[in-house]
């Protein structure tokens, strides 16, 4: 580390040779703030070279705001006072040859450099370009504030689905089998949206997660019909939860209950959303008391999806619209 070194071969102007040589950015400013010196990592990383940099004043080449240009002058008056300074995370917008602008980032240390009688004549600076590091960190933040809004909505979710399951349950047994069924729906979204969790599934794969696990338990017949649709994260899970309590409800009650029954769902764009259709035909008659419970109050608890039923002698219709945020087309 070049630090408070003697690097002079005469009195004024100090022996650069050697930072020609290192690969980190390095600048050398005599007492006025004008460039004396730029190795080749410097010239590089300001976009500039040495003949356009040598001679010229510090501020002429970076105009600073005011405020700015306080904490750099502060930093350089440090140095020339005899002790090192530092600045952190400074950031420059570096001009490209195209007249574009590329913002960078900077660490930047200088340290005082003293002639043969031990007065301050100089400062060496280095300069590191910690952009990606910035850029990394900003990410990693957003990351975990993501997670942990998403493990709050996911905490939240399950607490409700206790609550409520626990009011319709008339013992242990019966309350762990459906919360686990429950929670189980939201594990088999959670494991598709895992591959890519920056983006939701489709309707069709929403479905084919739950419908592929009853169909292969119950030979259950099923088809479904509709437009390629993107999902929010947030719309794929509560759909996932609306689908599970369906197909639960046809296991017991409708079209899945006995042999001989249909399911076909379809689903089109509406003008602020989606519109899902959910049509069972059953083999035997049912009644509307029968399958009213958990579901009715766990679609309410979803602030972007409305569901509405109508229930036949043939089976239970019902009408899922996704709006809001949720639905891309």
């Amino acid at each position: 580390m070049l630090t408070d070194a003697e690097m002079t071969n005469c009195r004024n102007i100090p022996n650069t040779d050697i930072l020609g040589f290192l690969s980190e950015p390095c600048a050398v400013f005599d007492a006025d703030l004008r460039y004396v010196f730029t190795n080749k990592a410097y010239d590089t990383l300001v976009g500039q070279g040495p003949s356009e940099l040598a001679g010229q004043y510090l501020f002429d080449v970076f105009p600073e705001t005011p405020d700015r240009m306080k904490t750099v002058q502060s930093a350089m008056d440090k140095c020339l006072s005899g002790r090192r300074s530092e600045l952190k995370n400074l950031v420059y917008e570096i001009p490209q040859d195209d007249g574009t602008l590329i913002e960078k980032t900077w660490r930047i240390t200088m340290d005082p450099v003293r002639d043969r009688d031990g007065e301050i004549s100089h400062i060496l600076q280095r300069a590191s370009d910690i952009t990606e590091d910035v850029i990394k960190a900003r990410q990693n933040a957003a990351i975990a504030r993501e997670i942990n809004h998403r493990a709050k909505n996911t905490m939240a979710v399950v607490t409700a689905i206790a609550r409520i399951t626990s009011r319709n349950a008339t013992n242990y047994e019966s309350f762990l089998s459906s919360f686990t069924g429950r929670i189980d729906a939201m594990r088999r979204t959670h494991d598709r949206l895992s591959v890519d969790a920056r983006r939701g599934l489709t309707i069709t794969e929403t479905f084919e997660t739950e419908m592929q696990q009853f169909a292969a338990e119950t030979g259950a017949d099923y088809t479904l019909d509709g437009p390629e649709v993107d999902l929010s994260v947030s719309g794929t899970k509560d759909l996932a939860l609306v689908i599970h309590e369906l197909l639960t409800n046809a296991v017991k009650y409708g079209c899945f209950k006995g042999p001989g029954g249909k399911l076909a769902v379809s689903w089109d764009h509406i003008e602020d959303g989606v519109e899902i259709f959910w049509r069972e035909s059953c083999a035997h008659s049912i009644e509307a008391g029968e399958i009213q419970g958990f579901g009715s109050r766990l679609f309410r608890m979803l602030p972007h999806v409305k569901v509405t039923q109508d229930y036949t002698d043939s089976g239970v219709h019902t009408v899922i619209n996704l709006t809001g945020d949720i639905a891309f087309a």
